[in-house]
């Protein structure tokens, strides 16, 4: 009965530990996960309250929630600059800039997946490649070469930029997707008498939609938010994106904070509802593509 006791007394003390570890483990889970959320969220919802207040009401009382709503920031914005130009400029730009890198670089990542050919391997570390170069150190000979061929301040130039850009990023990424994809579902279409073009387009393509939609996500938003290439590549109200008018109206509103909160609200707001819109849909796909590949 004495050893009985013993071992009962050492599992009681074992459950306790257990339970005691299972606590301290959730509490540091979660309390992470609030710190992250606070640092993320704050500085966002401080900003959007900040946008209805008045000058004085953010010089005095930063933190204080408004009593009375003032929308001179909002007016300031549409009246003082085109920013129904920029924002057409900007949905026109990174839509087919998204939409043209996708179909192209689909392409290569499902011969990249599929096919074994000589120099696979310096393909792949080619585009590896241009992962680890700055944008910065490619802008003089871009910017060259877009000015000597006629593209300087057009829309065009600037689509055709974010295209290069966001090789490297959705090729990984559909080259992951497609690669778990069995690859005896291609060797039945042959059988049938498809070609690869038709396995591509009505095989692949809908099966790798998750990663297909994952990849033009993240490059739309990159494309939306990019201001270098914006500010280096163009140079009138006429091609200019959203991101430009920011630091536009940072000299321009330095007086008025209400305004320029309004303004990067009116930026932020398009690509914050798209991602939350599709952030499980990203989240999926990345974790099915990593796990499967």
């Amino acid at each position: 009965m004495f050893r009985n006791g013993q071992t009962a007394g050492k599992r009681k003390n074992r459950t306790k530990e257990n339970t005691l570890g299972r606590v301290a483990g959730a509490v540091v889970t979660y309390g992470t996960m609030l710190f992250v959320l606070i640092i993320s969220v704050y500085p966002l919802l401080w900003i959007f309250i900040s946008s209805f207040k008045s000058r004085m009401d953010i010089m005095d009382s930063p933190l204080k929630i408004p009593t009375r709503l003032f929308f001179d920031g909002y007016k300031a914005v549409f009246t003082s600059a085109p920013i129904a130009t920029y924002f057409k400029n900007s949905i026109i730009v990174a839509s087919f800039s998204t939409l043209m890198n996708i179909m192209l670089v689909a392409m290569a990542a499902y011969v990249v997946a599929r096919f074994e050919f000589r120099m696979k391997n310096a393909v792949v570390a080619m585009f590896a490649s241009t992962l680890f170069i700055p944008g910065i150190a490619i802008s003089y000979p871009l910017f060259v070469m877009i000015r000597a061929v006629g593209l300087y301040n057009t829309k065009t130039g600037l689509t055709l930029t974010y295209a290069g850009l966001g090789i490297a990023l959705t090729f990984f990424i559909l080259r992951s997707y497609i690669t778990s994809i069995p690859k005896e579902m291609d060797e039945a279409a042959l059988i049938d008498g498809a070609g690869y073009l038709r396995i591509f387009l009505q095989f692949i393509v809908p099966l790798a939609r998750p990663g297909i939609a994952t990849a033009a996500i993240l490059t739309f938003l990159f494309n939306w938010n990019d201001f270098f290439f914006a500010l280096l590549l163009t140079g009138g109200d006429q091609s200019r994106t959203l991101p430009v008018v920011i630091f536009n109206f940072n000299s321009q509103f330095r007086g008025n904070l209400g305004a320029l909160f309004a303004s990067i609200v009116v930026i932020v707001t398009p690509t914050i509802l798209i991602y939350s819109i599709a952030s499980e849909q990203v989240v999926k796909s990345l974790m099915e593509g990593g796990v499967k590949a």
